[in-house]
């Protein structure tokens, strides 16, 4: 297999570890619909289960990272270790900690040994397992050491009362499954598909949506090819070139930069939508029936294209970017603060350790924060003057589009460049637009009552929807506690 896969890379032309890993994801798909036709909960055991998406992850895993896998099982066997070494009450903290400090030894390894470089590597499938590892950390905390009363619904409905089997541990973090790109369920979510708890009430019990299955894989190979295409005509490096700098006027700049993450996206639509597809087609991710009657099966949905490409303001398209990292640090860190402030914090500092050192990611993140608040700022002293008439409206939601996608571009295109200084080059070369932006809109206030479109009536409207939003929110708690009494 490993001379099959070198020959294939020489005929393609695309280096060995891009072919492993995209064989290994086509290779997940085949046995996620073997797993979905001759091993269904409803006439297998769990055990069997259990075993056979052990050893296909293992098998998936030596395909693509060879004997570097070995991390993959050595750090779950520390930390099952730890759930019987180590008082449940703190459980989750030295769960936490040892997880994040060996993914922290193997970005500091990587940025030593491969600095800048994009090669296929361990840390990939290595975070997806420290979400999955702290989950079960943080659940069982929850289920042996705090009070019910204590607990959110979702902190209640998913908290484990009983440590998980060696077995059950083991399938969780390298199920095939989820092994290479996740989603990173719950350890309860996961049980419930290998019981085959989460299709309840589906009338074509765990048959195969060939339909959705089929629409998401093509979508992926589309944005494969667009990946490849682009990655062809645009180098994120052609904007720190000296002579593109010097000659290129300022809107080209943004076009391009704009067209290069454009690329870049594809990469992870490719692999995020095509993970999707194979627990679909494992019967994983289904999420009931929309108001028309049609399957939902977006439960673990990684990434939403569309919201993304078409949003309007930042924190849009960070709602719907790598979705299941976001779940992750909501329920582990941000619900768990005491206060607001603390949990923005800690959330934003385990954000950063979690994706690695490069100066660049830090760049992003701290001026993506940046815009962020500011967009909420400008939106909130403007919004209401542009609803007036259709064509505001139009034209505002045009504007919007254009601004938050120049904006993204400009603080993205640092994290792919990696380096402290490619950065700030590349800022220089656009004369700090971006941040330049940012600041009008923290002084949009000021600026909307300079230009007459302060509209008080905005803050009626803020107020209708928070109203709105309470009341939804109680219906929801209502009905799940309605359901629960029923039970």
């Amino acid at each position: 297999m490993k001379q099959f896969l070198e020959d294939l890379s020489q005929f393609t032309g695309f280096p060995v570890d891009q072919v492993r890993y995209v064989t290994g994801m086509f290779i997940t798909l085949f046995l996620a619909v073997l797993y979905n036709l001759f091993l269904p909960p409803s006439n297998t055991t769990r055990s069997t289960r259990l075993t056979v998406g052990l050893i296909w992850g293992i098998m998936i895993g030596w395909l693509v990272y060879e004997s570097a896998i070995l991390q993959l099982i050595i750090l779950p066997m520390l930390c099952y270790f730890l759930i019987y070494l180590v008082p449940s009450d703190i459980i989750h903290r030295y769960t936490f900690i040892l997880t994040m400090t060996w993914l922290s030894v193997n970005h500091i390894y990587h940025q030593i040994t491969d600095y800048g470089g994009y090669r296929q590597n361990v840390t990939g499938p290595l975070m997806v397992i420290t979400q999955r590892l702290t989950y079960v950390a943080y659940s069982l905390h929850d289920g042996l050491c705090r009070n019910a009363n204590e607990l959110t619904i979702e902190q209640r409905q998913h908290c484990i009362k009983e440590k998980p089997t060696m077995l059950e541990f083991f399938s969780y973090n390298l199920h095939f499954t989820m092994f290479l790109v996740g989603p990173s369920c719950t350890y309860y979510e996961f049980i419930q598909f290998i019981d085959g708890n989460n299709m309840k009430g589906y009338k074509g019990l765990y048959k195969i949506p060939v339909i959705t299955v089929a629409m998401k894989i093509f979508k992926a190979i589309t944005y494969l090819g667009l990946y490849v295409l682009g990655g062809s005509l645009l180098s994120v490096y052609t904007c720190i070139d000296s002579t593109y700098r010097s000659k290129t006027p300022l809107l080209t700049k943004i076009v391009h930069g704009y067209l290069v993450i454009g690329a870049v996206k594809m990469r992870y639509y490719f692999a995020w939508t095509f993970g999707d597809g194979v627990i679909n087609a494992a019967g994983m991710g289904f999420n009931g029936y929309d108001k028309n009657g049609e399957q939902r099966w977006d439960a673990f949905t990684n990434i939403k294209v569309k919201n993304i490409e078409l949003a309007t303001n930042a924190r849009t398209i960070l709602e719907n970017w790598n979705i299941c990292t976001e779940k992750w640090l909501k329920r582990i860190i941000y619900f768990r603060a005491k206060n607001k402030v603390q949990g923005v914090m800690t959330t934003a500092f385990t954000s950063a350790l979690f994706h690695g050192f490069y100066p660049g990611y830090y760049l992003c993140f701290i001026s993506t924060g940046l815009i962020t608040i500011s967009s909420r700022t400008a939106r909130h002293s403007f919004w209401a003057f542009f609803q007036e008439s259709k064509r505001k409206k139009i034209f505002y939601d045009i504007l919007t589009w254009c601004i938050t996608n120049t904006l993204v571009s400009y603080c993205v295109l640092p994290f792919m460049l990696l380096r402290l200084e490619y950065g700030i080059i590349f800022w220089r070369s656009m004369y700090f637009f971006g941040h330049f932006v940012s600041i009008l809109g923290f002084a949009s206030p000021w600026i909307s009552k300079m230009l007459g479109m302060w509209k008080d009536k905005k803050l009626e409207e803020r107020q209708k929807e928070t109203k709105t939003e309470a009341i939804n929110g109680r219906r929801i708690i209502r009905n799940i506690d309605d359901d629960e009494k029923e039970k």
